[in-house]
């Protein structure tokens, strides 16, 4: 979750600033990691609501500033790891239309860009995620999510 969220707050910087620094990158990457082992020894979805804070900070060391073209992945980001936590067991199978939900909101709104609907692609994998009670695909599910929001954001910045 981590990288997925260190990999979100870089592509978005470059998507939107056309600015990304290789130095600054692996500088907060290495704080990430400190703040997730950290995390990750007093609670196990800790690290997990720490990945959207990560998107924020990481955007802001890239671009020198804080636009909303980091508020709409941020929130993304947050509302697949609320996915994770004890608690989420609640919210039942809304919780990936929700993700689905801001996905398009940010997309409409012009917050992210249009190459971001690749996310789309992973609903029929949502789907089986609901009817199944394999915590493994929900992992799969984040995972192609996650690289489907990075790829959208690295193709707007190659398409600039």
């Amino acid at each position: 979750m981590m990288l997925f969220a260190l990999c979100v707050g870089g592509a978005a910087a470059w998507a939107t600033t056309s600015e990304f620094s290789f130095v600054v990158f692996f500088i907060v990457a290495a704080l990430g990691m400190v703040a997730y082992v950290g995390l990750s020894r007093l609670k196990p979805y800790l690290p997990g609501m720490f990945a959207p804070l990560l998107v924020i900070v990481v955007y802001w060391a890239q671009a020198g500033r804080l636009d909303w073209p980091a508020i709409w992945p941020t929130i993304v980001v947050a509302a697949m790891c609320a996915q994770r936590l004890p608690a989420a067991a609640r919210f039942g199978n809304r919780g990936y239309v929700i993700v689905y939900g801001i996905l398009l909101v940010g997309v409409a709104a012009g917050g992210m860009p249009a190459w971001c609907l690749l996310c789309l692609l992973t609903v029929p994998l949502a789907r089986r995620v609901m009817v199944s009670t394999d915590k493994a695909l929900d992992v799969e599910w984040m995972a192609a999510t996650g690289m489907f929001l990075v790829a959208g954001y690295l193709i707007k910045g190659l398409v600039r």
